[in-house]
């Protein structure tokens, strides 16, 4: 037969404050670089395929300017501390 073991409760862990990873400043560039790239995407459906419209130079150029400002986001420095009141 086996041994039945206690079961102990485990104390609820301390509740730290932290920061935020992210700083709303780079949560803005994240949306605006989403932004960004769906217009592109959504541009980039009405290029032609030689390239001679509007949408063909275009859309990279959302594409990239989107994919850069999710990265300027990654690499953001914290602002400076909130005041709570």
């Amino acid at each position: 037969m086996a041994k039945k073991h206690k079961r102990t409760e485990s104390l609820p862990a301390a509740v730290v404050e932290s920061e935020p990873v992210f700083s709303s400043r780079s949560r803005r560039a994240f949306g605006w670089g989403g932004v960004l790239v769906f217009l592109g995407m959504a541009l980039l459906t009405r290029t032609d395929p030689f390239g001679s419209n509007f949408a063909s130079w275009f859309s990279p150029l959302l594409l990239l300017l989107g994919y850069s400002a999710v990265a300027w986001g990654f690499f953001m420095p914290p602002g400076p501390p909130v005041s709570g009141s």
